[in-house]
């Protein structure tokens, strides 16, 4: 992580393997990133990610 414009953290790149269907997925983040795909692609796993990262 690193800092992010309000002085917190901010997650910077998100590396995935076999989390709930996700084989192998790496996504870097900017300030703002947009999620966008096909019907069953696995979008909606995201933020789920992200919050079980923030729980780490």
């Amino acid at each position: 992580m690193e800092p992010g414009h309000d002085g917190g953290a901010m997650l910077t790149r998100l590396e995935v393997d076999r989390f709930t269907g996700l084989l192998d997925l790496s996504i870097d983040f900017g300030p703002f990133t947009c999620s966008a795909g096909g019907s069953g692609t696995g979008k909606p796993y995201v933020p789920d990610l992200r919050a079980a990262v923030e729980q780490l």
